[in-house]
């Protein structure tokens, strides 16, 4: 089998079902209050508790010689809504790849990546993280070597093999629109050992 295809193989089978935090019962994707968001590393906001273990991951990541960050933590509505649009239009597209928003059939664009309909993302719910490697200054895709030699192979093999540890999983099975680097926050209030190992690792806050 082709990389890319044991790739596809492994983030298939590493997708579970996400549980949501349970201060987030009542509120609306894209619009949450502030008490339930924490500044997340290195910028942007998330849930509090992805973001304990965002950090807890990538502290784990740094320790074996990877440097985790990301391009996209929560998503407030108006944002994704200004994706969403930038992204599709109600024109078929070659791609064939569609999403419903207001009772119509959106296409994805050519030569874009696919998003979630406002209102429908993981981002906006604060549990997702557009994952990618740093290098130096340089952002890298979750899917290019790491250290340019070949060493660590790439980021995602890396989550591949801790993601899970850590209460993060893949959203997109397989195929054209399944996305390597989209990883969300899947346990709920059901904190996994090793964040809370982290946590308690920590000095305490002044």
């Amino acid at each position: 089998l082709s990389i890319r295809r044991q790739r596809q193989m492994c983030i298939r089978d590493s997708v579970k079902e996400v549980v949501l935090p349970k201060d987030l019962k009542g509120c609306t994707n894209g619009k949450l209050p502030k008490e339930v968001l924490r500044k997340t590393t290195p910028y942007g906001e998330a849930h509090w508790l992805a973001d304990q273990a965002w950090k807890a991951m990538c502290a784990a990541a740094k320790a074996d010689g990877l440097n985790l960050t990301h391009v996209g933590a929560y998503r407030p509505f108006t944002d994704q809504l200004k994706m969403f649009k930038s992204r599709y239009k109600l024109v078929k597209q070659s791609r064939n790849i569609s999403r419903t928003w207001k009772n119509q059939t959106w296409w994805l664009i050519d030569g874009v990546a696919p998003s979630s309909s406002p209102g429908g993302s993981n981002h906006g719910w604060g549990i997702a993280y557009d994952a990618a490697c740093l290098v130096g200054k340089k952002v890298l895709p979750i899917t290019a070597d790491p250290d340019g030699r070949g060493t660590l192979k790439s980021g995602l093999e890396w989550l591949l093999k801790n993601a899970d540890k850590y209460g993060f999983s893949w959203e997109v099975r397989e195929g054209a629109q399944a996305e390597a680097w989209h990883i969300r926050y899947y346990c709920g209030d059901n904190i996994p050992q090793a964040v809370k190992d982290f946590v308690a690792s920590q000095p305490p806050k002044k």
